[in-house]
This record gives structure tokens, sequence and C-alpha cells, in this order.
């Protein structure tokens, strides 16, 4: 059955150029792919270029409402006294909220599908004029990333921000979870943590997807360095940099002093000060690429350094669909079904991370792990079955709102 869907975003999710928008596009990409019909409203922070609407209208009709969602230091400052976190209260615009009405009383939706927490107390106005299901999209929990960011900061003053933050948003996921028809997480140790949280909140774990069809091996041509180790990632988030300087300082060396011709690209959009500042002969750091396959490609090993963060990660999954071997840290491979030695390697600590590295570019081991890994997102984590998990959920839900009538 063809379904009108009503997706509310935090971000316009194009181009494709950080998990959050790859995670966000791919749904809507497929499920219109799977002959439904969705409505996409997005926050955006800046001028949308017409060839983003192009690309973005060829699978939904999309609006926009600006505002300013960048952080602040005077929003930060505020949020000490406020019960609501500064994460949640930026996302919280009138004229967004307007809008919303304004499409829930001019047209029909079977269902409306949210995307990230910092969305979700849009519940409460949208249940006073849809009466049919709402999804929440948790693309991670929220409060355990703060949870873990704050275990891994030592500056006592960021520490406190960082568990105050966690703990207002564990309140606020109790308190407004419940209100959803079904949360959608992206891991089962997810789903079960916010059952344990509260046990009327309704919870169903489906994976990250892959468009397996975009990123997929391909020759390498005039790669003049064997030894090339890749990262990519949005390097504005906190976590993915941190996870940068702590395996230059603490993986690198090891590498340098085994492999003198090593190379190290980072890749990514937003990279900070502290990580411009790494650039040498053998660190390159890109920042914006239009295409992070020709990197990916080029790579003898991609790397997952994480040490803090939550929800499955988007850039683990594309290096596998681009059958390349990958070494990464526990938090790197959350949630993914992966063999430790079969489909990645994974690194317990800097020494063991730095070994791990030299095994693949000092053997053959990399084409086998690189062709394991493929096969993993080909059976497990293609986007068109993610959809179909979204579709099957959506549906099962509508039946119990409409008792099941017309299906």
């Amino acid at each position: 059955m063809k379904l009108k869907i009503l997706q509310l975003t935090p971000k316009v999710p194009y181009p494709l150029d950080d998990g959050g928008s790859i995670g966000i596009f791919g749904i809507t990409k497929h499920l219109a792919l799977r002959g439904h019909d969705i409505k996409m409203l997005s926050l955006s922070r800046t001028q949308v270029a017409s060839s983003t609407f192009d690309m973005l209208n060829q699978y939904c009709k999309h609006e926009v409402v600006y505002s300013n969602t960048s952080t602040n230091i005077y929003g930060l400052l505020l949020s000490f006294f406020s019960p609501v976190p500064y994460t949640i209260s930026k996302y919280q615009v009138g004229a967004y909220l307007k809008k919303i009405k304004e499409l829930l009383l001019s047209e029909h939706f079977d269902c409306i599908h949210i995307d990230h927490f910092q969305m979700a107390p849009y519940i409460f106005e949208i249940k006073k004029h849809f009466s049919g299901p709402v999804f929440l999209r948790e693309h991670s929990i929220d409060s355990l990333v703060f949870k873990r960011l704050a275990d891994d900061l030592n500056n006592p003053i960021k520490k406190l921000y960082a568990n105050l933050q966690s703990l207002r948003l564990q309140r606020l996921e109790s308190t407004i979870l419940p209100f959803f028809d079904n949360c959608i997480t992206i891991m089962n140790e997810e789903e079960q943590f916010l059952k344990e949280l509260n046990f009327n909140i309704k919870a169903t774990t489906v994976p990250v997807g892959v468009d397996i069809d975009y990123f997929k091996p391909f020759p390498i041509q005039n790669n003049k360095s064997s030894h090339s180790i890749v990262y990519v990632g949005d390097l504005g988030w906190l976590p993915n940099y941190k996870g940068i300087i702590w395996f230059y300082k603490n993986v690198w060396p090891i590498i340098l002093n085994e492999s003198p011709d090593a190379k190290f690209y980072i890749v990514g959009k937003n990279p900070p000060k502290c990580i411009t500042d790494l650039r040498s002969d053998n660190v390159i750091v890109t920042g914006f690429v239009d295409d992070v396959r020709e990197y990916m490609a080029k790579a003898s090993v991609i790397i997952v350094p994480l040490q803090v963060g939550g929800g499955m990660k988007v850039k683990t999954l594309n290096a596998f669909a681009m059958g390349k071997p990958v070494v990464s840290t526990p938090i790197g491979i959350e949630g993914i079904e992966v063999v430790d030695g079969k489909d990645v390697l994974i690194g317990q600590n800097s020494a063991d991370f730095a070994i791990k590295i030299l095994n693949v570019l000092t053997d053959k081991m990399g084409e086998r792990l690189g062709l394991n890994a493929r096969l993993l997102i080909e059976t497990k984590y293609s986007w068109m079955a993610v959809a179909e998990s979204f579709e099957e959920n959506y549906c099962n839900y509508i039946k119990k709102h409409k008792k099941c009538s017309g299906f």
C-alpha cells in the first residue's frame, strides 16, 4: 500500500557529507523508491542551494524553515540554568511549529516520521492535530553520547557540563519518548536502554543502511602510496576530532616508526585548528571533498579511532561497502554484526590499534577483510532492506490505529 509520510528533520540532508545526512537521506530515498509519497520539512541554518532542492525533490516534496541552530556561547551559558538541554532547545523554532500545524491541517498523512531526538518535543503539538502513528528515528541516544563524553573529559568544567547534559537528556527521554508510537533505534543495545529507562517506551531496532550501488569497490589508479591510512568523517563533530587526536598522539608514532613512508589522510569537512595543525609531509588534511570515495578507494586501510560516541557508524559501513580493510576501536563498530579478524580488525588500545594497522600494511590480509566486509553489507545492511523494515513497521502501527481496516 502506498503511504503518505510527513518527515521532520533537524537539517537538510544533502549533500551527503556526514553520517547524519546519509542516515536521513537513505530512509527518504529508498522509501520513495518503494513507492511511498513523502513530504519532508527541514530546519536549515543557511540558504539551501537550488541543486539541493532538485536532488531532494526527486524523492520527496521538500520544504525548509530557516533558523540559526548553530551553537553559541550565550546559549551554552544559559543552558546551565535550564532544565532543557541546549542541544534540544535550539531546535525548538516557532516558525517550524507553525508550518507543521499548517501541513497537518491542510494535508492528509498516514504517519509522521521524525528524525533525531532534538525534534522530539514537537510531538506534543503534533498530537493535538494528528491522530495517526508518530515515529521517532533515534540516530543515537543523546544521553549516552554525553555520558561517554563526560567520562572521557579531564577538564572539570567541561565534565560537569557534559554530565548535566546527560542527566537532563535522560530525564527528557524518559518523559517524551512514551508519547511516540514507536522509537526506532539503530542498535539492539539502544532499544534495550530505552525500554529499561521507561517501560512505557515502545522501541524497535532497524539498523543504518548503505547505498551499495554508490559505495562499492572500484579500480584504483595511480596509487602512489602503498601505505595510505585514511580517516573519513565530519571533523566538526567533537567525537570525530577527539578520535583523530587520540590516534595522532598514541598510534601514529608507532606506525611511522615501523613504516616511515606511510601517509595519513584526514578527509572531511569542518576541520578545527587542532586538526589542521597536524598537517605535515606525512599527514594530509583535505577539508571538504566532493567525493570521499576517491580517497577511500586508494586507502590501504581505513581507520575508525572513535573514543566516544553513540549509534551505528555510517562511516564504518561505507568503508565495508567499498570493500576496504577497516581497523576500528570497539565504539567504531558498535551495533554492527561483525566478527573480529574476519570482517574487521578491532584495536582495544593504542598499541593493539597500531599492530592491527601494521598487520594490514605488511601482509595480504587486507584483501580478505575487504571481501568479507563487502559481503556483510550486501547481506544485512543495504538501504533497500532497511527501508522495507521501516515500511513494515509503519504499516503495523497504521493497522493498529485503523483497527486493521483497509489492509
